[in-house]
């Protein structure tokens, strides 16, 4: 018997120390997708535009925007949605940002950090007319 409980220890034991630690759960992709497109307009109206239209079975994904005013400043933001310059099913993607023309508003990085659901448009909302609008991204 004590041959025994010695055995079933010794095992317990060695099965601990081989389990080793728990490895994280990957959960979506892990490879970083490059953006490879440059899309730009001049705002021609204060209110919320498409940039860039869907595509059926293509993702957007956008690594950054450079946004300046020609004249007095304004603010921008970008979401995504369907229909009609995004009115149908509007999501903001950013928060609201300010711009002028002697400080422009820049986030670029190598490596996309937001992504739209394919079909969906990228689109934008400026509070004035001046905007000069780049948006780097890819579409997939």
């Amino acid at each position: 018997m004590r041959s025994l409980k010695l055995f079933l220890t010794t095992l317990l034991a060695l099965t601990l120390l081989c389990a080793g630690p728990a490895k994280p759960e990957v959960i979506g992709t892990q490879n970083q997708v490059f953006c490879n497109q440059l899309v730009f307009q001049s705002a021609s109206v204060a209110s919320l535009q498409t940039i860039l239209a869907g595509q059926v079975g293509k993702t957007i994904f956008v690594c950054g925007w450079h946004v300046t005013a020609t004249t007095t400043g304004g603010t921008f933001q970008l979401s995504q949605g369907t229909g009609t310059n995004c009115v149908t099913t509007n999501t903001n993607l950013t928060p609201a940002y300010s711009v002028s023309s002697s400080a422009p508003a820049t986030d670029h990085i190598s490596a996309a950090s937001i992504s739209i659901p394919a079909g969906n448009n990228l689109c934008i909302t400026s509070s004035n007319t001046n905007l000069q609008i780049g948006i780097w991204i890819g579409q997939y």
